[in-house]
């Protein structure tokens, strides 16, 4: 069985709700297997907990922001194979954030779903 022949699971993380469930639609009808949830306290446990294989989370969140998520994560669990893109609406040039210039994308708000979805493949396909 190929990687492709699998649906991939994806936790989709941001505090404006109608965003994460929107993309979390588009990410369902494209093949994967997407979740959400809102904030990063309940984020990080979750990806600990179930180990998705991507995480998609905002930068700014309540609880714990996208940037304390990764390097937590990554610190943390150094052998946690959920890949990481971190969505933000600030400008470039932020990335060294130490849990940021882990991640293994950013992407820049506002951002079209088919920019977010070919982003996520290739850092699938890239096992």
């Amino acid at each position: 069985m190929k990687a492709s022949d699998f649906m991939h699971s994806i936790l989709v993380v941001d505090d404006n709700q109608d965003i994460a469930m929107m993309l979390c639609e588009v990410l369902n009808s494209s093949g994967f297997e997407a979740t959400t949830c809102y904030d990063g306290i309940e984020a990080f446990k979750l990806i600990t907990e179930v180990r998705p294989d991507l995480a998609l989370i905002d930068l700014y969140l309540p609880g714990m922001n996208g940037n304390d998520i990764a390097e937590k994560l990554f610190k943390e669990f150094p052998d946690v194979k959920t890949k990481v893109i971190i969505m933000t609406g600030q400008t470039p040039g932020f990335s060294d954030l130490p849990g940021v210039d882990k991640c293994h994308a950013i992407i820049y708000k506002p951002f079209g779903f088919s920019e977010a979805i070919s982003t996520i493949k290739s850092i699938l396909s890239a096992e």
